[in-house]
């Protein structure tokens, strides 16, 4: 029946079972089926309300990550600060220690200097004395008791030092000392020339000779002359 209602195009379904169930299965509604089909649920348009609040929460996320790295910016700045105020601190307490012991090595050679200074100054003065202590007694002296040597005058006499050799012209070198030592300015300038060579120890009669010869120099380079340098015999 069914192949002569449908004209018997295509094949009768009665010659083929596979194809008649097919059609059969097609014809059945779903729930016959025994397979449920289901359809995606629609999707419901954002309010403008739930947008908003998304916006604000976003935006609040956004500026509270700006204030954590603000605030992480501002702890590193501060920890840089206090590094470099600490190195500032530790640099200068080395500067002031440096300082402090170059004042107290150079105060400590200034001291040392000084010193040497007065060590000198009182043997120069223990050798004067020495120098000037010259017994009278013995032979009488071939120039006089009472005689002396011509006056010196300051800023008319030209500066002279002297270096007498006591033993020379039978002694007579001794009697020029003596006459020495009594007159002033000749006293502290005429020297027994065997005494110096002598006494090169620091603080000896070298280096009081050495002092009155600049001493001279420098009295001689004021009046625009030249100093006078008396030898009186050798050193022999």
């Amino acid at each position: 029946f069914v192949c002569a209602a449908m004209g018997n195009a295509g094949g009768c379904f009665a010659d083929d079972p596979t194809a008649l169930e097919a059609a059969a299965q097609a014809g059945r509604p779903a729930e016959e089926t025994g397979s449920e089909q289901v359809l995606p649920r629609p999707q419901q348009p954002q309010s403008q309300a739930s947008r908003v609040e998304e916006v604000e929460q976003t935006e609040q996320l956004r500026l509270e990550q700006e204030r954590r790295n603000a605030a992480e910016q501002e702890r590193l700045a501060a920890e840089r600060q206090r590094l470099q105020e600490e190195r500032e601190r530790e640099e200068a307490a080395a500067t002031a220690l440096a300082e402090k012991e170059a004042r107290d090595a150079l105060e400590a050679r200034d001291a040392a200097k000084a010193a040497k200074q007065e060590e000198l100054k009182r043997l120069l003065e223990e050798t004067r004395k020495q120098m000037l202590s010259v017994s009278e007694g013995g032979k009488k002296n071939r120039y006089g008791d009472q005689s002396s040597m011509p006056e010196w005058r300051e800023g008319v006499s030209v500066p002279t030092v002297g270096l007498v050799n006591p033993s020379s012209g039978g002694k007579a070198g001794n009697d020029i000392l003596k006459v020495c030592r009594r007159t002033p300015y000749y006293d502290t300038r005429f020297f027994d020339i065997l005494a110096v060579v002598k006494g090169q120890k620091r603080g000896g009669m070298m280096d009081l000779f050495r002092l009155e010869l600049q001493a001279v120099k420098e009295a001689a380079a004021k009046m625009g002359s030249r100093p006078r340098l008396v030898s009186g015999g050798g050193d022999g």
